[in-house]
Parts: C-alpha cells; sequence; structure tokens
C-alpha cells in the first residue's frame, strides 16, 4: 500500500482532517492524486513530511525526487536502496 494512504488510514477523521489542514489541501485531494498517480508539487511534498513527522517523506511522495531534492540524494547515498547502511570495513 502507498505509504501516504497507510499513513492516513492509521489516523481517525479529526487527525485526518487536521493534518490535511496543516498541510493545506485536503484528504480527498491526497487519496484521488495517489490513486491517479499524480505528482504532487514540490512545496506539498514537503509540507506532508513535516506535517507527518517523517513518517511519509518526499522520496515516498515522488519517483524523481532525486532530480528535484540533489540534497537528499547526497545525503542518502543516492541509490534505489536509500534506507540501507553503507558497509564499512573494519581493519
Amino acid at each position: 500500500m502507498d505509504k501516504l494512504i497507510a499513513y492516513l488510514n492509521s489516523l481517525d477523521k479529526a487527525a485526518r482532517t487536521d493534518f490535511a489542514k496543516r498541510c493545506r489541501t485536503s484528504e480527498g485531494y491526497m487519496r484521488k492524486a495517489r490513486s491517479t498517480n499524480q505528482k504532487f508539487r514540490c512545496e506539498l511534498c514537503v509540507r506532508i513530511e513535516r506535517e507527518s513527522d517523517g513518517a511519509v517523506t518526499r522520496r515516498d511522495l515522488r519517483d524523481d525526487w532525486q532530480d528535484v531534492w540533489p540534497e537528499l540524494a547526497k545525503h542518502s547515498g543516492g541509490g534505489a536502496n536509500d534506507n540501507r547502511k553503507s558497509a564499512r570495513m573494519v581493519i
């Protein structure tokens, strides 16, 4: 399941409404945009990441996140496995 939809589903109705309001959008818009694979505007992605306390990140919301936010790729290693920790050689 889509990470944003899973996050929305984890909230009760009042919390979903409050979350959408803090993101300056509506729950309906977020659900419809995800179901039709519409790209969110960059500003909305940042708000969703901030207001979800990082539970849903910009990386989760846009498949072109490396092009839009190259600084994130630098900090994460930029690969497809962004959450994978880099291996270190012990001498």
